[in-house]
C-alpha cells in the first residue's frame, strides 16, 4: 500500500471500524497523520488501534454520529489529546435493502440518522477546526465517502440510494461555500468494494433492477475477481489529502476494470 505525505496533519474518521473506515485509518496512520477513530463499539476501536505501530498517534472515541452530543464530546477529546483536526473523513453508514412497499420505517430512520444526519452533524461539529486550517493557508479537507447506487435504478435500494444522492449534492454546495475559505471538500463513491455489493453501474448498466435479497448477502460471483479492495478507496483518500493546498480532487467514482 502506498503512503502519502501527511506528517503534521490531524485526522478524524467516523465509521472507523467499518471495512472502508479502517482501511482509511490504516493509510492515514502509515502516512504519518495523527488519527482520531470514531465509532460506536469501543472494543472494536481498541482492536483496530492494536494493529497499528506502537509509535502511531491515535485516539479512540466511542461515539454515535447520530448523536450531536456524542460528536461534541468526541471533538472536545480530540482537541485535548491530538489537537485541532484539519482532515475529516465521514465513513459511517448503514445499508438496509427492501422493496419500498415492504420496507420497515425504522430502517429508513436508521439510515437517515446515520448516513445523512450523521454526516451533516459530523461536518458541522468539526468544521470550525478545518476552516481555521484553511484560512491559515494549510491543507484542510473534508472527505465524504458513500456508495454509488444513486446513479442506477435498483429496487430494494430506493431510500439508501436517495440518501447517497443527497450527500453528493450536499458536497457540491459545501464545496462552493467552504472553497472560498480554503477548505477542500471531496465526495468519493465506490462501485464495488471488497465483498460488499454497491452497484453494477457500467458492468451491466442496462439492467434496471437487482436481486437484492441474494446480492446483499455477499459479492456478485461474476465480479468477485475484479472487486475493488477497500485499500484502493483508502488510497484515493490519502492521495486527495496529500495534494498541495490549492489543488482539490473534488469528486471521484471508484470502479473496477476487468483485467486489473
Amino acid at each position: 500500500m502506498p503512503t502519502f505525505d501527511l506528517g503534521g496533519r490531524t485526522a478524524v474518521i467516523t465509521g472507523a471500524t467499518g471495512a472502508i473506515g479502517s482501511a482509511v485509518a490504516r493509510t492515514l496512520v502509515e502516512s504519518g497523520a495523527k488519527v482520531a477513530l470514531i465509532a460506536r463499539n469501543r472494543r472494536r476501536l481498541e482492536r483496530l488501534c492494536a494493529r497499528f505501530p506502537e509509535e502511531a498517534e491515535t485516539l479512540v472515541c466511542s461515539a454515535d454520529v447520530s448523536s450531536a452530543y456524542d460528536l461534541v464530546e468526541a471533538r472536545d477529546k480530540v482537541l485535548e489529546e491530538l489537537g485541532a483536526p484539519d482532515l475529516v473523513v465521514t465513513a459511517a453508514g448503514v445499508r438496509r435493502a427492501a422493496n419500498f412497499d415492504e420496507a420497515i420505517p425504522a430502517d429508513w430512520r436508521r439510515m437517515l440518522a446515520t448516513n445523512l444526519r450523521g454526516t451533516l452533524q459530523t461536518v458541522q461539529t468539526f468544521s470550525p477546526d478545518v476552516l481555521a486550517a484553511g484560512e491559515r493557508g494549510d491543507r484542510a479537507d473534508i472527505v465524504m465517502l458513500s456508495s454509488a447506487p444513486a446513479r442506477e435504478r435498483q429496487h430494494a435500494y430506493s431510500v439508501f440510494s436517495s440518501l447517497g444522492a443527497s450527500l453528493g449534492q450536499f458536497s457540491k454546495h459545501l464545496r462552493a461555500e467552504y472553497g472560498l475559505r480554503g477548505v477542500r471538500v471531496h465526495y468519493f463513491d465506490s462501485i464495488y468494494t471488497g465483498g460488499s455489493f454497491f452497484t453494477q453501474c457500467n458492468l451491466g448498466s442496462n439492467r434496471a433492477t437487482s436481486d437484492h435479497h441474494d446480492v446483499i448477502q455477499g459479492p456478485l460471483p461474476e465480479l468477485e475477481s475484479i472487486a475493488i479492495d477497500t485499500a484502493h478507496v483508502a488510497e484515493e483518500v490519502g492521495f486527495a489529502a496529500s495534494l498541495p493546498a490549492h489543488v482539490n480532487m473534488a469528486s471521484a467514482t471508484i470502479l473496477p476494470l476487468e483485467g486489473n
